[in-house]
């Protein structure tokens, strides 16, 4: 009878001190004036002492009895307090965040856990594997509770409309890794379509974030099923056409990752004149790019554009002329100390060449001529340290040899003529350093490769 009291009592206690450190329903504009916030401290420390208290001790029957109980009571909402309390958000404070911490270690500890995602995943995870069954408090983790927690939250309040609570799920669901992630892929999705679908910037990257976490951790088969990935690629679509780069910079590698789970990546040249899904994003990208005249969007559109050069491979082809009137037209503009997209677009015409070099002698003189107009401009105009500039003088002299390895005798014959004689020291330089490179066994081997 004292024993069943006592367990009462301590689990509504720690409901009670779970209730009050709930900032989940609380909004914006709440989370930075509400009154509780003054003494969320000693709420979450309270928390902490009585969880601590518990894993003290562990030894005896009527110990472990009462843990069973209790952590079977309260531990999904110990969890979800944990989380909404690590990380770098304006509601975390530096002493609620190291509290949190030391009580989600204590939770582990509890529940037999080795880390977060034996915790999330449960005994089916590595580290469990050989380890008695009843080890292990939550067989098969904590993830479905919490999921199934925020359902009701979701059925209650708007999710978008609470940071604290799109911070939870984006925590537990980026804990979880391949292969456990897929048989919750049904309770995940559906809020963050929800999220990529706000009209608030952090809650878009958020949820594209979260569900590129999704895909590359969820089995492509499981992915495709009931239409799932067709869902995913239609809601990132929708957002293509944003004009926030934080948005652009994310949403890139996603949508290129469902479309490797849609269409594979490409071996030869696509008999079939119909666009394919990665070409339509493709073209919708250059487009966007061509006309682009805000600095952090061209940024943001250069960050993820040899990734889909490398998963067309030879079909690339297909987007040449604009995709080189793309390339030229940015290496043409210097940006600023950085040179951040200059960088990046070098590495996408390196990208070029590997994946399209039958074709690229038609294109060689166009291709040279870019290149040392981009030699000069850099060593005279660019205000970027010297260190940006030895960086962009690699990529550039890379770019050359590679040239050399396509095309030859015709590159080679042109690149001697300009070793001595231009009166940039700098330039001539480079093209001497890149025809000397392209003589060894080194590049020989880089060419067989091409």
């Amino acid at each position: 009878m004292e024993f069943k009291e006592s367990k009462r009592t301590i689990i509504e206690f720690l409901s009670l001190l779970l209730k009050l450190a709930s900032l989940m329903p609380l909004n914006e504009k709440e989370l930075k004036s509400h009154g509780k916030l003054n003494l969320y401290r000693s709420i979450l420390l309270l928390c902490h002492l009585v969880v601590q208290k518990i894993s003290e001790n562990l030894h005896g029957e009527i110990s472990k009895n009462l843990k069973l109980i209790v952590m079977k009571s309260v531990a999904c909402e110990l969890a979800i307090t944990c989380f909404q309390q690590i990380g770098n958000h304006y509601w975390i404070l530096d002493n609620c965040k190291k509290i949190a911490e030391e009580m989600l270690d204590s939770i582990i500890i509890i529940c037999g856990s080795h880390d977060v995602v034996d915790l999330l995943c449960g005994r089916n995870s590595a580290h469990l594997q050989n380890e008695i069954e009843n080890s292990h408090l939550f067989p098969n983790g904590l993830l479905a509770q919490i999921l199934e927690h925020m359902k009701v939250f979701m059925a209650k309040y708007k999710l978008p409309d609470c940071p604290v609570a799109v911070h939870v799920l984006v925590s537990a669901v980026t804990n979880v890794k391949h292969p456990y992630l897929g048989k919750h892929i049904s309770m995940v999705l559906p809020p963050l379509l929800v999220l990529i679908d706000d009209y608030r910037v952090e809650n878009r990257v958020s949820g594209i974030q979260t569900l590129s976490n999704l895909i590359e951790n969820t089995n492509a088969t499981e992915l495709c099923w009931y239409g799932r990935a067709d869902i995913i690629y239609d809601a990132l679509c929708h957002r293509i056409h944003t004009n926030e780069p934080q948005i652009m910079r994310v949403l890139q590698p996603c949508l290129l990752n469902i479309i490797k789970v849609l269409e594979p990546t490409f071996k030869k040249v696509s008999p079939d004149l119909k666009m394919n899904r990665c070409e339509e994003s493709f073209q919708i990208i250059l487009t966007a790019m061509e006309y682009e005249s805000k600095i952090l969007m061209r940024r943001a559109y250069c960050s993820n554009l040899a990734s889909f050069v490398n998963h067309m491979g030879i079909n690339v082809v297909r987007h040449f002329r604009r995709l080189l009137r793309v390339v030229f037209g940015y290496l043409e503009i210097g940006d600023g100390e950085t040179e951040e997209w200059r960088m990046v677009m070098l590495d996408v015409l390196k990208c070029v060449i590997v994946n399209a070099w039958p074709r690229i002698p038609v294109h060689a003189d166009d291709m040279l001529k870019c290149l040392t107009k981009l030699i000069i401009d850099v060593s005279m105009s660019s205000i970027a340290p010297m260190k940006v500039k030895k960086v962009m003088f690699e990529k550039i002299k890379e770019c050359l040899v590679m040239l050399l390895c396509v095309c030859g005798e015709v590159v080679r014959s042109q690149l001697e003529c300009m070793t001595t004689g231009l009166g940039f020291n700098e330039a001539e330089k480079l093209i001497s350093d890149a025809l000397d490179a392209f003589k060894t066994n080194s590049q020989v081997e880089v060419c067989d490769n091409l």
